[in-house]
């Protein structure tokens, strides 16, 4: 029977995903992060995920923003059925103008591993985590994150082009109050209003909503 894999985002684990309902009768795998090679290419971590989770082929890809990049990255190489992006991006171009020209400037380059943390505060703004859970599920993630794994995933961001995927179905969830990821235009778009860039957490009901209707 084919599984759904979960992948979260950035600076984030699975209690992401702790206030979704039940939207699936497939088996759940919540996949967690594995430490970086220095200068690993996107595509060689996402076949040691494969490697370590054994995904395969017909296995469902959920991914929460980076873990969104990763999911296609996986889909690519296996030709996986179906991909959710949620809260997610194809690659730097579908990011707010702000974050995107950061990006393009190479400003997160000039950032040294141990001064992430001074950022957290922005980052907290940017996820629009405005309930007093929401904050302390996003403190404590951010807290307990790998700033080396953090540095290079930015980093795959930035250099990550999207190419259009032949056979798998692609299905995007974004939120129109979303201060990192802008509305982009797909087929396969839904959008949860007033959501934002943790609306996983903040607004799961209606996020499993959206999802029972993808993967009827």
């Amino acid at each position: 029977m084919p599984r759904l894999h979960l992948i979260s985002g950035l600076a984030a684990d699975r209690s992401a995903f702790d206030r979704l309902g039940t939207f699936t009768s497939l088996p759940l795998n919540y996949i967690d992060w594995l430490p970086n090679h220095p200068e690993e290419p996107l595509a060689d971590y996402a076949q040691r995920l494969i490697k370590h989770y054994q995904i395969r082929e017909d296995d469902l890809l959920l991914g929460l923003s980076f873990g969104g990049l990763v999911s296609l990255e996986i889909a690519r190489i296996l030709a996986s059925p179906k991909v959710i992006l949620l809260s997610s991006f194809r690659d730097k171009q579908d990011l707010q103008p702000p974050l995107y020209w950061s990006l393009r400037l190479g400003l997160h380059r000039i950032i040294p591993k141990y001064r992430l943390r001074l950022i957290n505060g922005m980052l907290k703004y940017q996820f629009s985590a405005v309930s007093e859970a929401g904050r302390k599920v996003l403190d404590r993630m951010l807290n307990q994150s790998d700033l080396a794994l953090t540095k290079w995933s930015v980093q795959k961001i930035a250099e990550t082009k999207y190419r259009p995927l032949a056979i798998t179905a692609v299905y995007s969830l974004l939120g129109d109050a979303d201060r990192m990821v802008r509305t982009w235009p797909h087929e396969q778009l839904s959008i949860i209003p007033g959501g934002g860039h943790f609306m996983v957490f903040e607004q799961a009901e209606a996020v499993t909503a959206q999802l029972k209707k993808i993967l009827v």
